[in-house]
């Protein structure tokens, strides 16, 4: 049946969704994506660590040292996403410094 899509319609609220989860919509359960729990400083490390899976790395996170260029790669793409890495970071990091000095840490 090409140019239909079919719909389900959520029992508890009547309204149409294309998934259901155990007979109701997502929001009708009042679940949430992973993304919307995330806050935008956390987003910036999952950000980074995703440009590094990109190049490489699998273990470690943002402590240990940046990976190197795979040979498959462009240098310029490579050193746009490690400015980019670099630049997440240093947001990530400056704001944990802020998160810190609020709590009276020494920083």
């Amino acid at each position: 049946m090409r140019g239909k899509r079919w719909w389900f319609c959520c029992p508890r609220c009547w309204t149409r969704c294309a998934v259901l989860y155990s007979s109701r919509r997502r929001r009708c359960y009042g679940s949430r994506c992973r993304s919307e729990l995330t806050s935008p400083h956390d987003r910036l490390l999952l950000k980074a660590i995703k440009i590094r899976k990109r190049l490489g790395q699998t273990t470690g996170g943002v402590i240990v040292p940046f990976p190197e260029r795979t040979r498959s790669m462009h240098h310029r793409t490579y050193l746009r996403l490690r400015a980019e890495c670099t630049d997440l970071e240093q947001r990530f990091f400056r704001g944990e410094a802020d998160r810190m000095r609020k709590m009276g840490m020494q920083v």
